[in-house]
């Protein structure tokens, strides 16, 4: 932003003894504040001493890092007027239509009420560029005049990438739960279903939880869906962890499969726990699913996963490795998942799968050599494609 000619100072300070110092505060205030500033420190020392009009200077510089370093001062002073003002005559130019990126984000976090109202009319301004970016700014001062932009943002807005961004930033927002819910369930748009789910994180409101799991269950994109399960993190409650469930093993698209074997990652439910121990057993043909679901079983201290991934190492095997080197396929070592998980019993989980048949050649040279850092004894079969390191 261009800087901007100052203002005469209106505001006079008191009269100081010493004749020197009064002669030369008479000569400042009879030039105004200083046109051009390029000290942090001086803004400092002006507020340090009240000297508002001054400071504000710095929001009028050209320097980005000055403008951020004002902005963030002034905004630590709510109840005076001077610096709401300045704030609200620099953040945005209804002459122009033009807002300035740099003083907006110095309010992240800082509940200025003051300013950020300031600032609202440019969410409907037509020539405000980069929308995106002032939702994302407004959401982050953490202000009901913002978030009342970004809802206004949000339903009115002809760009997609507009109302995703104000759907995103109202995150924080608790009394816009019904909306995001609402436009979780009825937006024609995917990526706008599932920038409302991901909105709703961490709300533990009965409604909210339901318009989520709904979504989990019948939404027919699998982004939205991949979205809502992501929402509940870790899963625990028992309708989360069902829906989670249902969803490692029966939806069709691996994304999903992915995000629900990620949420059981370390469960402590016996529900989640029989869970992953059915899919263990199951064939995945995704080996990205396949990934998270042995790094989520290895977390778990359940004994039903130790005994499953004990279980299914000849299994696992067989379907998985069989035509490549073991460490080529993606999802291939359970064994390092048993071993992490309960690795007291690794030595006898892997003999008892070394005792099995069906194996292909890859299959037993990764077994052997297993067995072999267990202490054991077993050949390491020599297999097509394997590199001999000297």
């Amino acid at each position: 932003m261009n800087a901007r000619p100052s203002s005469p100072s209106t505001r006079l300070r008191p009269a100081v003894a010493l004749a020197p110092l009064a002669g030369a505060l008479a000569l400042s205030v009879a030039c105004g504040p200083p046109a051009f500033i390029d000290d942090t420190d001086k803004i400092d020392n002006w507020l340090s001493r009240g000297n508002f009009e001054y400071a504000c200077q710095g929001l009028r510089q050209e320097d980005d890092h000055l403008r951020e370093h004002t902005a963030k001062k002034l905004a630590d002073y709510p109840a005076e007027p001077v610096a709401s003002a300045c704030l609200c005559e620099t953040i945005y130019d209804a002459e122009t239509g033009s807002w300035d990126p740099v003083i907006a984000t110095a309010l992240a976090s800082s509940r200025h009420e003051a300013a950020v109202s300031c600032l609202v009319p440019a969410a409907t301004d037509a020539r405000v560029k980069d929308k995106a970016a002032l939702a994302s700014a407004l959401g982050a001062t953490l202000t009901e005049a913002g978030y009342g932009a970004l809802e206004q943002l949000a339903r009115q807005s002809s760009e997609a990438s507009v109302r995703g961004a104000a759907l995103t930033a109202l995150k924080p927002s608790r009394a816009h739960e019904g909306f995001l819910a609402d436009v979780l369930a009825t937006d024609a748009d995917s990526t706008l279903r599932a920038a409302a789910a991901e909105a709703l994180a961490g709300r533990e409101d009965a409604t909210v939880r339901k318009a989520l799991l709904t979504a989990v269950r019948s939404d027919p994109a699998p982004e939205v869906r991949a979205a809502a399960l992501r929402t509940f993190g870790e899963a625990t409650h028992i309708e989360v962890v069902r829906a989670t469930c249902d969803a490692l093993l029966g939806d069709a698209e691996a994304s999903v499969r992915v995000v629900a074997a990620e949420a059981l990652a370390g469960t402590k439910s016996a529900t989640g726990a029989q869970c992953l121990a059915k899919k263990l057993a199951a064939e995945e043909p995704d080996g990205g699913v396949r990934e998270a679901l042995l790094a989520s079983a290895r977390s778990s201290p359940r004994e039903e996963i130790s005994k499953a991934l004990c279980d299914q190492i000849g299994p696992w095997l067989r379907r998985y490795v069989k035509d490549r080197i073991a460490s080529e396929i993606a999802g291939f070592d359970i064994i390092e998942a048993q071993n992490n998980q309960h690795w007291e019993a690794s030595y006898a989980c892997v003999e008892k799968a070394l005792g099995q048949s069906g194996y292909s050649c890859y299959a037993r040279n990764y077994l052997g050599h297993w067995f072999r850092d267990l202490g054991g004894k077993a050949a390491t079969p020599w297999c097509p494609g394997m590199v001999k390191v000297e």
